[in-house]
């Protein structure tokens, strides 16, 4: 299980979306994974079992080692 820290993800007038925490804010440079952390914002209790983020990798094309790398290692 992961615990998914709350964020807003906001959408510009560019071509890029921002990822705003309490600590830190991030520039996504596309829109897939654009479209994956929204869907991570809707996971109740922000949490994040280890079959659906495979789900979500799946549904969005990555592999999910990638996936995780950026999840866990970029935009901790």
């Amino acid at each position: 299980m992961y615990t998914i820290r709350r964020y807003q993800l906001i959408t510009a007038r560019t071509d890029h979306d921002f990822l705003i925490t309490t600590t830190m804010g991030a520039k996504i440079p596309g829109k897939k994974l654009s479209h994956i952390l929204a869907a991570l914002n809707e996971f109740k209790h922000y949490e994040c079992s280890e079959a659906q983020l495979n789900h979500l990798a799946e549904q969005h094309e990555v592999e999910l080692l990638a996936l995780k790398t950026v999840l866990i290692e970029k935009l901790q």
